[in-house]
């Protein structure tokens, strides 16, 4: 399955969100060796998939609610089924 240039732009955008606590994780990575360097980076992998994933379907759940958000931006952000009544 080929990758859409929107698809991509989202892949990078959210990776650029985290490129710090990236950067963090190659530098302790880099000082860790052997049966240690293999979990820390197969738990970064997996937080990185992990992210991105969440990342882009989340953004894709935004974007076929724009409609909504746009004529009501705090629909669904007072449900009183949810609430509480302190009367």
């Amino acid at each position: 399955m080929p990758v859409s240039k929107r698809n991509l732009q989202l892949i990078l955008r959210s990776l650029s969100s985290v490129s710090f606590p990236l950067a963090g994780s190659i530098v302790v990575i880099y000082t860790l060796s052997g049966q240690t360097r293999r979990v820390a980076v197969i738990a970064t992998l997996i937080a990185i998939v992990g992210h991105v994933y969440h990342s882009t379907t989340s953004h894709r759940e935004l974007d076929s609610s724009e409609e909504v958000a746009a004529s009501n931006p705090f629909k669904g952000l007072n449900d009183d089924s949810d609430s509480t009544d302190f009367d």
